[in-house]
């Protein structure tokens, strides 16, 4: 015969876990959904890369900027520039310089999108190295946004990341 007592103690049992597995999904699920509204950052791809004739110019970059998640700011001075080669992934590490009717800083709301042109001529690390020094070559160029660990300026974006790879060819 069946102990009626302990079917009914089972059953209970399984309502109840069933019951905490259905909250749990519910939590995660909330929790996803506010983690997602929060989620910001800049995605950057370079369209186009001047090469002037006289390598004393700067080398000219043209680029978009699009915003993903919530609204973002990006001031001039989170940009540079890098040159890279397989064997020297810090072989130039360049200041971004933009035109002057440009603003300090760049903000942009959700998914919006801009076009924006910088210009590099000087290594960071070495003030006489330059990209017209850079012997003829394939190159990976990117552009970076980086940032300090503490906000300057309203919705500044914290963080670093990169534009995609450009190969950069330099002729003789």
């Amino acid at each position: 015969m069946v102990d009626r007592r302990r079917v009914n103690s089972d059953v209970g049992l399984l309502v109840v876990m069933k019951l905490l597995i259905q909250i749990a999904a519910l939590l995660t699920c909330i929790t996803t959904i506010h983690a997602q509204e929060r989620y910001r950052f800049p995605k950057l791809t370079i369209t186009a890369v001047s090469i002037p004739v006289k390598k004393a110019k700067p080398l000219k970059i043209a680029f978009t900027v699009k915003c993903v998640g919530q609204t973002i700011a990006l001031s001039q001075d989170q940009f540079s520039v890098s040159i890279s080669t397989e064997k020297d992934p810090y072989f130039y590490f360049g200041s971004a310089t933009f035109p002057p009717d440009s603003p300090n800083i760049f903000r942009l709301n959700p998914n919006e999108e801009i076009r924006l042109t910088l210009l590099t001529l000087r290594d960071r690390n070495s003030p006489k190295k330059s990209w017209g020094t850079l012997p003829p070559g394939k190159y990976t160029l990117r552009i970076y946004v980086n940032s300090g660990k503490a906000p300057e300026f309203q919705y500044q974006w914290l963080g670093q990341t990169y534009s995609n790879d450009y190969v950069l060819r330099i002729k003789s």
